[in-house]
């Protein structure tokens, strides 16, 4: 028996290695084939080639996909999310697995939902600190008339030259 699993097994293993091979193999043709299309553009042969040869290559795809899912031991896509005793096992465990009972803190343990809940809103509190009230007070002046029209004025060819000029080289003028 012992004899029989290693040749299974290297018979899979092999089969993967094939299918690899034939699948890289059909994508170097297709590669060719596409660039010869590019040049001339292909004959209806050489068209059912490469349709061929792409069929190939997805049917070898899903036969590599299949063969990775029936080695992952996947339940689920099997029996699925209806209401079977097998859905809520998984769901009860994912529960069970998420959940948060104790949490230790600074060497205090703590447990309960209220405390747990207290707990992380007094972290995030001190965390983002209390809200700091500003005390600031804005004088504006008024702009006089003439300081208007010169801040209303459209550019002068000249000032944009001038400002491009300023600029050093290979830099935005906005801040990064």
């Amino acid at each position: 028996m012992k004899i029989l699993k290693q040749y299974f097994k290297g018979w899979g293993f092999s089969l993967q290695g094939d299918l690899k091979k034939q699948r890289c193999s059909n994508s170097e043709e297709i590669k060719k084939l596409e660039a010869l299309e590019e040049v001339n553009g292909l004959n209806a042969e050489l068209a059912e080639i490469k349709t061929r040869l792409i069929c190939e290559n997805l049917f070898l795809l899903d036969q590599e996909e299949t063969y990775w899912y029936n080695r992952s031991h996947e339940q689920w896509l099997l029996k699925g999310d209806n209401n079977t005793s097998y859905f809520h096992r998984v769901a009860n465990g994912r529960k069970r697995k998420n959940r948060i009972i104790t949490f230790e803190c600074d060497g205090n343990i703590i447990e309960g939902d209220e405390d747990l809940l207290q707990h992380a809103s007094d972290y995030y509190a001190e965390l983002f600190g209390p809200e700091i009230e500003h005390n600031i007070q804005i004088e504006l002046d008024k702009v006089s008339d003439l300081e208007n029209e010169l801040l209303c004025r459209p550019f002068s060819e000249s000032e944009i030259k001038e400002s491009l000029y300023q600029m050093e080289k290979k830099q935005s003028s906005w801040p990064r």
